[in-house]
């Protein structure tokens, strides 16, 4: 039994591993359980996740990451292990409820109450494009908004 999060939980996923359980809560948090002791293992911030949205968290992109939206706009892509931000992604100009990453085409998908959806895709070679922050150097993404203005 999970009781470790003080707000509503908004997301849960299982690891394909299956040992492991990702939350995200209305109390500001992501974090990563244990599944055979129910224990918390980690704890992922700098994300925003508040009593007004249910703002997701996911495994990926690939097995060493977890993301989640973000009420300020961002995508945030932690290392799994550190709990470190490796990535910090902006395209949506409100609130980024989900994030969802296709291993197969190296493609990032994430919806927003900005009423858009963008996707990112994994470019090691393409300049970063005005609204894209890159935290680390060695993943640049680019974005192409499939809502309304695009």
């Amino acid at each position: 039994r999970i009781q470790q999060h003080l707000g509503e939980l908004s997301s849960i996923e299982l690891s394909s591993s299956g040992t492991q359980l990702l939350t995200s809560s209305k109390d500001n948090s992501v974090r990563l359980w244990d599944v055979r002791s129910a224990k918390p293992l980690r704890s992922f911030k700098g994300h925003q996740n508040t009593c007004k949205n249910f703002v997701r968290a996911r495994f990926g992109p690939g097995k060493a990451h977890v993301m989640s939206g973000s009420e300020d706009g961002h995508v945030l892509i932690w290392d799994l292990e550190s709990g470190n931000v490796s990535q910090r992604l902006l395209g949506h100009t409100d609130v980024t409820f989900d994030a969802v990453w296709n291993p197969e085409l190296a493609l990032l998908a994430t919806c927003s109450n900005d009423c858009t959806v963008r996707t990112w895709c994994y470019d090691r070679n393409a300049p970063p494009r005005d609204g894209g922050e890159m935290d680390d150097p060695w993943m640049q993404w680019q974005y192409m908004n499939l809502g309304k203005g695009g």
